[in-house]
């Protein structure tokens, strides 16, 4: 493994000077398109957000499970916030779901992971927290 030369390194010194906008950044965060992106090599697991579940071979419900993304915009302008999203990717992927993995316990968790993103205030985590 090398942090510099690994796949989803690769990909970032590739895509993130294109990062103008807070959507480019939720974009770049959620992204694998491991079956057209030849720095994938043609594996899920080896882009920004890795999805395990979509493995040819023996798959493994491990990968990038949410993105965080804020800006100067959203910390001076509004008291402090961040644009999130629960689940792993499905930009250029399909939806993940629990029923590829019947024999896991899911405590709490919706059987599909199709959420937007969504903008939560700082105060809203620290309310939710206590």
């Amino acid at each position: 493994f090398s942090y510099t030369n690994c796949s989803r390194a690769r990909i970032f010194k590739r895509d993130a000077p294109s990062v103008a906008t807070l959507y480019n950044m939720q974009r770049i965060m959620r992204y694998n398109n491991y079956k057209h992106d030849p720095l994938s090599s043609g594996k899920a697991s080896r882009a920004i957000s890795a999805r395990g579940d979509l493995l040819d071979s023996k798959p493994v419900a491990v990968g990038g499970i949410d993105s965080k993304v804020t800006s100067w915009e959203f910390v001076s302008k509004r008291g402090g916030a961040a644009s999130v999203q629960s689940g792993p990717t499905h930009d250029q992927q399909p939806v993940f779901s629990w029923k590829q993995f019947p024999g896991l316990v899911r405590l709490g968790q919706p059987e599909v992971f199709d959420f937007p993103f969504v903008e939560v205030g700082f105060d809203d985590v620290e309310h939710t927290a206590k």
